[in-house]
């Protein structure tokens, strides 16, 4: 996530007990230095890539909002 991200977006994760990268960026940049592709173990420990471009309802907002 961006280095500038909002305190509470850090402490969730620090409360879900969740790896995360800082980056100094954007949003955008974070992406680019996410990996491309699942790795074989993530699907065994149920694990998932979590990308806002791959949530399924992102488009639906935005209708909302417009």
């Amino acid at each position: 996530m961006p280095k500038d991200v909002p305190m509470a977006n850090r402490i969730e994760c620090d409360y879900y007990r969740r790896d995360v990268t800082l980056v100094d960026g954007l949003i955008s940049d974070c992406a680019r230095k996410a990996p491309t592709e699942e790795k074989p173990e993530w699907s065994q420990e149920k694990w998932f890539r979590h990308l806002h471009t791959k949530e399924p309802y992102r488009v639906e907002g935005k209708k909302t909002m417009v």
